[in-house]
């Protein structure tokens, strides 16, 4: 996975282009958003850990519930962000084809 963050233009003598720095930005960008689905995972998992555990206890079942939604708040946050970054970065690009062949 951090290989991905590695440009290949740091072992040529020709050095980095701007495709390069795109590239990067891209891989860096993939990586956050690999980072944030991790963590909204490991939550709903703690969530509902507590869930099952509170055995019908109205503080647990409350705070298992906030976890959910603030769970579902942040990757709708997190997915609205790459798309607004993709189509601002797409929309900067010559002709809108340097930043999308990256992110696929």
């Amino acid at each position: 996975m951090f290989d991905q963050l590695k440009l290949k233009c740091f072992d040529s003598p020709t050095g980095c282009g701007g495709a390069d720095v795109m590239m990067l930005f891209s891989n860096g960008l993939k990586f956050m958003i690999w980072i944030g689905l991790l963590i909204a995972f490991l939550t709903v998992g703690y969530a509902g850990y507590i869930l099952i555990t509170g055995k019908g206890n109205p503080s647990a079942v409350s705070s298992a519930k906030h976890m959910f939604w603030s769970v579902a708040i942040g990757l709708f946050l997190l997915l609205g962000a790459y798309a607004i970054v993709f189509f601002v970065v797409d929309w900067l690009t010559v002709e809108g084809a340097g930043f999308r062949k990256y992110l696929n």
